[in-house]
């Protein structure tokens, strides 16, 4: 059996649960259903900033941003500040959300090569 990779990990337990309230943190560590994923590792999706940095959104990046989705973006901004993580940029969010929520299978910048 494959590893799953943490975007999939990430959005087989959104589905499930709704959120990520029942996530749990150890260590610069997150459990979801019994995964257990660096907070820092990198998702599949790509973060689409024409830069000649390429970036993977993290695991923990993710996170923030769902947990926050309902924020207006100043807000939000604020809150990626204080909490020092990597905002997602506005024309990756509905994308991201409705991958997450599965309400969409792939996009473009969504890299799973396993």
């Amino acid at each position: 059996m494959s590893e799953l990779d943490p975007l999939s990990a990430l959005r087989n337990h959104y589905q499930k649960h709704g959120d990520f309230s029942k996530v749990v943190y150890e260590d610069g560590f997150v459990v979801l259903d019994g995964v257990r994923l660096s907070e820092a590792a990198p998702t599949a999706f790509k973060r689409q900033l024409n830069t000649h940095e390429e970036y993977f959104y993290t695991v923990k990046d993710v996170i923030f941003f769902i947990d926050n989705f309902g924020l207006n973006i100043d807000q939000y901004r604020q809150k990626v500040v204080i909490n020092k993580v990597k905002a997602v940029i506005q024309q990756d969010k509905d994308a991201l959300k409705k991958y997450i929520d599965g309400n969409k299978a792939l996009d473009l910048f969504i890299n799973i090569t396993n």
